[in-house]
């Protein structure tokens, strides 16, 4: 999409007009210094020669009070303000082109910035409430960077209004992102403060270092300063703690989010020092903040938070995805007006202001997600904190090569470990998951030839495949001599033809040292599956391994191997019971400092987590809403007085017919 810059200067002295300046990405190098056009804008934004009176245009008219007609005259008027100052003909032939265009406004006197550009409209016809047609605030650094990838990009959305609050619908609206960034959830890392205090919010700031800040509550006036202040409601005082622009600014300097979304009322009006809140998260290191000109009904609060997050899921720029929520309030009649109150303030294009990493193409993504693997994830809730750590366990720098997920029968270790594997398909990584869940048991050999693959693979699954045949070519040659008690005949001549064995034979005789021949030969084969890139063995269901062949030799010449980085490129996960985790021995692996950094333990839910986490689960089941007073009452009538798992989900969704 192609950029338009409407530049206001610094007027020369006091009786001088404003300077304008219509900057256009015309495919000219310099395009960004050399204005295609100039003009000029009144100092006293009163139209020469006009029937039109001067509106007020140092606030945001009500939405409340203000009629659509209003609104109109006004934003025809603050557009006429530029039209006339002799960019105007040029203006209105680039806003005629139909693939949309993007229009940034660079305002430099602080006098002006509180004219409520947004508004403007030609004809009656909104300038940019159309989707096609973003517009931002800001003084844009064209020349910054694209912000380096990450995985995940970390959301901190912080509900600051009181738990029943009767103006927020806050619950609503945490749906409405919840729901929007379901389908970024491998690229995401989302995190909820509900009612924190300051010291709360300053450590999970410093700790969490957001990329993006969501504040759902009320912006108020500090009496004391007269500076504005984000509300925080304290249960114990029953009253709110202001969290004021100077601290914001003080908290932010050292980890400030790229992008603040801040959801609260006139949290982006200028105030007389000039200093707003969405300034105090600008001035802290923020490159785009999106704040409110005056007080927004809740319908509204939700509906922009949950088109805004859709659109970033899809991949869309940050100011078409505000574009499309004005659109979308428009839509409904008792709150249209309020597509007038979003600001977008961006310091940088508005394609760079997050790092998210672009992994594979969009039907690839699509073939990953609904793959009957993962058929059973969608309502797969809560357990945040299991799986930052799972995946950082597994796949960040300091990255162990041996993770244990282990849990109570039934808590969802299943769930867990595939959900890391569908994100690191995502993410485009290998893996190969092997499930020893069935009808038998599983001595040393047969474990060893379902890591390999067998006749339980999908070649169609993105988890089940078999590793590479080539690779074990060689080993498959030595173990059909070390089964038959005889020596493989040395040579290091490539084996050209694919090996086939019988997985159903055992050895016959043979010394220790031919089944450390077999091992050896077999993490000589999983290296060289995993020569191009890291490995991730996901090896569930232990309880199906025989105790004594576990103990005995996978344990110690498959998995310690692995552990202490003997098998290049390979990491493994492996999912176990508690009963297993005893009875396999696993502990010995992971002693002393180990057993912090590499169990992940799956525990039971505590009964004060089953309200909320019921709602979240029977949204994903439902097209349509379902009160939390229906869940509040099931809880009385549920086993929720103690710790339960996440079969009573299941007991909900019978209990309510859900689908």
């Amino acid at each position: 999409m192609k950029t338009l810059v409407i530049r206001i200067g610094e007027a020369s002295d006091a009786s001088s007009d404003y300077p304008v300046e219509l900057l256009f990405d015309d495919g000219r190098q310099n395009w960004r210094t050399q204005p295609i056009v100039n003009g000029r804008l009144p100092k006293t934004l009163t139209l020469e020669d006009d029937p039109l009176p001067r509106p007020a245009l140092d606030t945001l008219p009500d939405p409340r009070t203000t009629s659509k007609e209003g609104f109109a005259k006004i934003g025809e008027y603050i557009r006429l303000l530029l039209d006339k100052g002799g960019i105007g003909a040029t203006w209105r032939e680039l806003r005629k082109r139909p693939e949309g265009i993007r229009t940034i406004l660079d305002i430099r006197p602080e006098a002006i910035r509180a004219v409520p550009w947004e508004i403007m409209c030609d004809d009656a016809l909104r300038l940019f409430a159309r989707d096609k047609h973003p517009l931002a605030l800001g003084t844009i650094d064209f020349e910054a960077p694209a912000p380096t990838p990450e995985s995940p990009v970390r959301v901190l959305v912080v509900v600051g209004c009181a738990p029943h609050d009767p103006d927020i619908e806050w619950r609503e609206e945490l749906q409405e992102v919840e729901t929007a960034l379901r389908d970024l959830r491998h690229a995401i890392d989302y995190e909820v403060l509900r009612q924190p205090s300051l010291k709360t919010l300053r450590e999970q700031i410093a700790a969490f270092r957001p990329h993006v800040f969501h504040f759902v509550g009320h912006g108020e006036i500090d009496v004391a300063s007269g500076r504005p202040a984000l509300a925080l409601w304290d249960e114990m005082s029953g009253a709110a703690q202001l969290w004021k622009a100077d601290d914001i600014y003080a908290v932010l300097s050292a980890c400030a989010p790229r992008f603040a979304f801040l959801n609260a009322c006139r949290s982006s009006i200028e105030e007389a020092a000039g200093w707003n809140l969405s300034r105090a998260f600008l001035d802290a290191g923020a490159v785009a903040v999106l704040g409110m000109r005056g007080d927004v009904r809740d319908k509204a609060a939700g509906l922009i938070a949950k088109r805004v997050y859709a659109d970033l899921a899809r991949g869309h720029p940050l100011d078409l995805a505000v574009a499309a929520a004005r659109v979308d309030i428009i839509t409904i009649h008792e709150i249209e007006r309020h597509w007038t109150i979003p600001r977008l303030v961006l310091t940088v294009p508005p394609e760079r202001v997050l790092p998210l990493h672009q992994g594979l193409s969009e039907e690839a993504h699509r073939r990953v997600v609904e793959a009957a693997d993962f058929a059973d994830l969608h309502d797969f809730v809560d357990r945040r904190l299991e799986r930052r750590s799972l995946r950082q366990k597994v796949e960040s720098p300091s990255a162990r090569n041996l993770v244990i997920v282990v849990g109570d029968e039934r808590m969802g270790k299943t769930a867990l470990v595939r959900w890391l594997l569908q994100g690191s398909v995502l993410r485009g990584l290998r893996v190969r998951y092997v499930d020893l869940d069935g009808q038998e048991s599983h001595g040393f050999l047969s474990i060893l030839h379902r890591i390999r693959g067998d006749e339980h693979d999908d070649e169609s699954s993105p988890i089940r495949r078999p590793l590479p045949e080539p690779a074990f070519r060689r080993f498959l040659f030595e173990l059909d001599h070390l089964l038959d008690g005889k020596e493989p005949p040395a040579s290091e001549k490539p084996l050209t033809e694919p090996m086939v064995i019988d997985p159903t034979r055992r050895l016959r005789s043979g010394s220790e040292n031919t089944i450390l021949q077999i091992f050896q030969s077999f993490r000589n084969a999983l290296a060289q599956a995993a020569k191009d890139g890291h490995l991730l063995l996901v090896i569930d269901h232990l309880k199906k391994a025989f105790p004594e062949d576990f103990k005995k030799y996978i344990k110690p010449h498959l998995l310690k191997p692995i552990m202490d980085g003997r098998v290049p490129n390979v990491r493994v996960v492996l999912a176990a019971g508690k009963r297993d985790f005893d009875d396999l021995d696993l502990a010995s692996l992971v002693q002393g400092q180990a057993a912090k950094e590499q169990v992940i333990r799956v525990s039971p839910f505590r009964p004060n987590e089953f309200v909320e986490l019921a709602w979240e689960f029977c949204r994903y089941h439902l097209e349509f809403g379902i009160s939390r007073e229906v869940i509040e009452a099931l809880a009385k009538t549920q086993r929720a007085q103690s710790e339960w798992g996440p079969d009573m989900l299941r007991d909900v969704q019978r209990v309510l017919g859900v689908r």
